[in-house]
């Protein structure tokens, strides 16, 4: 009877082992994205002059899985250090905190009536709106990646100890 129950831990804990591997593989690819996708969107005026939908829908699509891989990730991480998991859980919402800023900056820079045909066809009206979003809007967004971009960099490394048991505990 004794083997049976060593044999069904050992499985419970490869498949723990292997979900926090996966999950936080995912979130970290996810939120280095997601990221990146809306940094870049701050910093490039022409991706106002495009289509911003296309911006937001990316980035959005990213999104859909990452909330199952932070909590997958944040569940198994709890179990073994709090602390992480609750950084974890920071790093996430910042990361919404992140798209939704860029949200705003982007529908913005459009204009006074964004969804009502496109933005205003003189240059120098567009760059006004488009300065007046960085300003309103654009410049904490810019600030948010950037630290999001430290904070998650910093926290991918305070994660590798537990990702190299969890991978240890693989092999067993």
């Amino acid at each position: 009877m004794a083997p049976m129950w060593e044999q069904y831990q050992s499985w419970r804990e490869r498949r723990r082992a292997q979900t926090l591997v996966d999950s936080l593989e995912q979130w970290h690819e996810t939120c280095m994205n997601v990221t990146q996708t809306c940094a870049q969107a701050l910093l490039d005026q022409a991706t106002v002059e495009g289509d911003i939908g296309e911006v937001l829908d990316g980035a959005d699509r990213k999104l859909y899985a990452f909330r199952n891989h932070m909590t997958e990730a944040r569940r198994e991480i709890n179990r073994h250090n709090p602390a992480l998991a609750r950084r974890i859980t920071q790093v996430t919402e910042d990361v919404y905190r992140l798209r939704n800023q860029t949200a705003r900056f982007l529908i913005r820079a459009q204009g006074p009536h964004p969804f009502a045909g496109g933005r205003p066809t003189e240059e120098n009206l567009r760059n006004a709106y488009y300065y007046k979003a960085l300003e309103e809007t654009g410049f904490q967004g810019r600030e948010i990646a950037e630290r999001l971009q430290k904070d998650t960099s910093d926290l991918w490394d305070d994660l590798q100890t537990l990702l190299i048991q969890a991978q240890k505990a693989l092999q067993i």
